[in-house]
């Protein structure tokens, strides 16, 4: 399975507010709050469709934390 963005992912508003990221969606009218770890998820999807554990390791990597502690299913919640 391929994860990407999608065109609405282009409107979204994010304010960050420290440890927590308010993202509102303008396309369905809703508002949702991410944590460091999941917003960057979101950037990494932006940045680059991949699979999961694509996406997974390059978090990781982003967050600068061992790969091999990087559990794709942390990420299906």
């Amino acid at each position: 399975c391929m994860y990407r963005a999608t065109p609405a992912s282009g409107e979204l508003l994010v304010e960050d507010w420290g440890d927590t990221y308010a993202v509102y969606q303008r396309h369905s009218g809703e508002t949702h709050l991410f944590n460091y770890v999941t917003m960057t998820f979101l950037s990494c999807v932006r940045n680059d469709p991949g699979s999961l554990e694509v996406l997974v390791t390059r978090v990781a990597e982003e967050l600068e934390i061992p790969t091999q502690n990087a559990v794709p299913s942390d990420f299906l919640d």
